[in-house]
């Protein structure tokens, strides 16, 4: 465990050389949100949501208000950081002209699909 400043967090999830590519990103990227989901969501960051709201705002694009973060991070309070579940596309890791690409697995996705969201391919219009 180790505390990260915004610049070496940054850094940890931009890093790309890991021995299975982008599939290990990907998991260092899942643990990163969890650990701070984990310590930021917590009853006394809702005073300061406001704060936090114009920070983010100045650094990315997005459609969600100030109301709609408070409702969001207490949704999230009230089901618990116990309960964030990720999951990675299944697929195969390959290089390609020098890139790391995951090839999706289409029957995994499927079976995530219906595992996990409760639908499947048959399901959609």
């Amino acid at each position: 465990m180790q505390h990260l400043d915004g610049d070496k967090s940054e850094q940890l999830l931009r890093f790309r050389r890991y021995k299975n590519g982008d599939l290990d990103r990907i998991k260092v990227q899942q643990d990163f949100i969890h650990a701070l989901a984990e310590q930021k969501l917590q009853m006394r960051y809702i005073g300061k949501i406001d704060d936090i709201y114009r920070i983010i705002s100045d650094n990315m694009e997005t459609s969600m208000t100030p109301g709609d973060a408070v409702q969001c991070a207490m949704q999230m309070l009230s089901i618990g950081t116990d309960k964030i579940e990720t999951i990675t596309m299944p697929g195969v890791p390959q290089d390609i002209g020098g890139g790391s690409y995951v090839i999706p697995d289409y029957s995994g996705i499927d079976e995530v699909r219906k595992t996990s969201f409760g639908y499947s391919e048959e399901d959609e219009i």
